[in-house]
Parts: structure tokens; C-alpha cells; sequence
């Protein structure tokens, strides 16, 4: 039995590969463009090797038995701030 949880984005699309790797499958942006290219990861249950597939609010990502459903949701980092110039 896999996995399931939510990951909220707050920039809509996202690449695939970066997508996989602020969501901590992958230990980093090479791992995660290897596990691409090999076939290794499917997008609503469609095996992908493109590895800046576009992905959208709804889109479920599957990887070595997790399974991730993207939620699109901007204000949930709004309380982070940039830092000021002085």
C-alpha cells in the first residue's frame, strides 16, 4: 500500500523535477532528473521522462511507493517576508 498525502505549491506550474525535490522524494534536482529519465515516475498514473513537466493544482505524482496529490494554494506562504534593504 502506498503513501498518500497533499503537497500545497504556491507557484502554479511547477517543474516536475523541482517539484520532486522540495518535496523531499529525491535528495536533490540531479536525483530527482535521473529517477525522470529512467521512467521511474508517473504523473496521473502516466509514466513521465520529461523532466520539466509542467504540474498543476489536482496532478497526482507517484515515486518508489509515495503518492502525492498538488494542491495550489498561495497564501499559505504569505506570512514568509523578504528581507529589506537599508
Amino acid at each position: 500500500m502506498s503513501e498518500h498525502s497533499t503537497f500545497d505549491i504556491c507557484v502554479e506550474p511547477i517543474e516536475l523535477y523541482k517539484l520532486l525535490k522540495i518535496s523531499n522524494m529525491v535528495g536533490g534536482g540531479g536525483e530527482a532528473k535521473t529517477m525522470i529519465s529512467e521512467g521511474n515516475i508517473s504523473v496521473n498514473n502516466k509514466v513521465i521522462v520529461q523532466k520539466r513537466k509542467k504540474i498543476r493544482h489536482g496532478d497526482i505524482i507517484e515515486f518508489n511507493g509515495k503518492t502525492i496529490k498538488i494542491a495550489y494554494n498561495p497564501v499559505s506562504y504569505t506570512h514568509l517576508t523578504l528581507p529589506t534593504k537599508r
